[in-house]
Formats: structure tokens, C-alpha cells, sequence
């Protein structure tokens, strides 16, 4: 529902006295929408502001759902694979919004933000509470436990080194913050992960994390609704368009796995 509120507060005095239709993958909200009430306060308070300023412009909104792996701009998008998104949309502006301030602080309100105080560090595992997320626009939130693995790549032992490493900051304030104190941004993650990487590795992002676990982990052969719940996925399919390779080389690495295993 942010999304469909920021392009409003972004676009909405141009759009008077027309009908516009916006096309959403999340099918408890579209859901929602058409119905004008959530028991979610948070998803209602959404409504209202998009329906004040939807009736301000004077313009008719269409919230319409569209299944997850048909959405493919997104998908782009969510990559920073803007090549792919130009050839998706070939009407999109060439040039970007400047976004104001107020909007500014509006997206990045704390709620959605993962704060110090969201992990905890135990001595086999780490908890890290996740307020909001893309599966998530309610802010129910979500607790993932991520386990130890003891050896140079072990997420727990990271994670305990960083928050040593940066102890007497406020826990009120984001997780992950840089040297300098600012706070880190999808951009600077993206860069850190790339600069890891061979050039031979392609355009990578974080999202390609989440790409290479379905991957791995259906080639591995976890069941499908272990790989959901592991990615928070919500929806039947909504993992499969995750996982890189025809279906067919993913079952033989499945079956080549359970070869393996025995």
C-alpha cells in the first residue's frame, strides 16, 4: 500500500479528472482496498491517506491485483535491472521524480526500519526482528532466527563482532550504519556486496541473495513450503520466479542432491 500512497502523494495533481489504475501483487491489500477496511490499523490509516488524497486531486483510483510472477516490472525494478525495466515499460519517463522531503520522512519512517534493538545474539544463534518488509507492507513484523554456522562466514559471530564493535550507540537507532555514522542505504549495500565480487560475477545486488537461497535450496531438494517459510513468502508460487535455471535442471540437481545424500 506505500508504493500506491507515495505515487499518489507524488503524482496526484496531475492526474485530475482522470482514472487511474494501479496494479498490486499483494492480494490482502487489493483485497482491502475494495472492501475499504482492514482489521490492520496500520493498512487503514493507509487507505485513508490515499483515499484523502486521491479525493483532494479529484481523480478516481483502481487498486487491481496481479499475480506476483506476472509482475515483472517490479521484479525489475526491486533489481535496479532499469535496462529490463526500460524494455518492460517503454512509456515510463526517462527521468526520475525528485521526491520531497516530507515524503521522504514519510518512507522512512522508523517502523520500517531495522533497529538495534530488533537482534539479539545468543551463543548458537541470532534473532533479528524485521518490522516491515515487501511481504510485510502491514508491519506486522517477523522474527527470523538465523543459526550459527562456526566457521569464517558464521552470521552470529559477524553480527556479535559489529555490535561490539559499535557498543554505545543508542539502540533506538538502525542496525547497520557506516564508519562515518550515516546510516546504510540500499546503494552503499549494493556496492559493498559488488566490491567483494569478480567482475566476471554480473550485475549483483542484495536481492540476488535471496535469488541464490531459492536457487541453492531447490536445487538442494527443500520442499517447497520449507523454501516459503524460510523467504517469507506468502503466496503458493510466489518463490518460484527466485529460482534461476529451468525446472527441469533444478529437479535433476534435486535428484543428484538425494544421490548424493545416500
Amino acid at each position: 500500500m506505500i508504493p500506491i500512497l507515495a505515487a499518489c502523494m507524488l503524482w496526484g495533481r496531475h492526474w485530475t479528472g482522470l482514472r487511474v489504475t494501479m496494479h498490486c501483487d499483494n492480494a490482502g491489500v487489493v483485497g482491502a482496498w475494495h472492501k475499504g477496511w482492514s482489521r490492520d490499523p496500520r493498512l487503514m490509516s493507509l487507505i485513508r491517506q490515499t483515499l484523502f488524497v486521491a479525493a483532494s486531486h479529484a481523480f478516481d483510483l483502481r487498486v487491481i491485483h496481479v499475480a506476483g510472477t506476472d509482475n515483472s516490472a517490479a521484479d525489475a525494478l526491486s533489481r535496479f535491472q532499469m535496462r529490463r525495466f526500460r524494455e518492460l515499460c517503454p512509456v515510463a519517463a526517462p527521468d526520475g521524480t525528485p521526491v520531497p522531503t516530507s515524503l521522504t520522512a514519510f518512507l522512512a519512517a522508523p517502523t520500517e526500519t531495522c533497529l538495534r534493538r530488533h537482534v539479539t545474539v545468543h551463543r548458537t544463534y541470532l534473532e533479528l526482528t524485521v518490522p516491515a518488509s515487501k511481504t510485510d507492507q502491514t508491519y506486522r513484523g517477523a522474527v527470523v532466527t538465523v543459526p550459527a554456522t562456526f566457521n569464517d562466514i558464521c552470521p552470529v559471530a559477524a553480527m556479535r563482532a559489529y555490535l561490539a564493535h559499535t557498543a554505545g550507540r543508542p539502540p533506538g537507532e538502525p542496525l547497520l550504519q557506516r564508519a562515518s555514522g550515516a546510516y546504510a542505504t540500499i546503494g552503499w549495500l549494493n556496492d559493498v556486496l559488488r566490491s567483494t565480487l569478480p567482475p566476471s560475477a554480473g550485475r549483483v545486488t542484495t536481492h540476488s541473495l535471496r535469488i541464490g537461497f531459492a536457487t541453492a535450496a531447490a536445487a538442494a531438494g527443500v520442499h517447497d513450503s520449507a523454501i516459503r517459510a524460510a523467504g517469507r513468502w506468502t503466496g503458493a508460487a510466489s518463490h518460484l520466479r527466485y529460482i534461476r535455471g529451468p525446472r527441469l535442471d533444478v529437479w535433476r540437481a534435486r535428484l543428484a542432491a538425494a544421490r548424493t545424500a545416500d
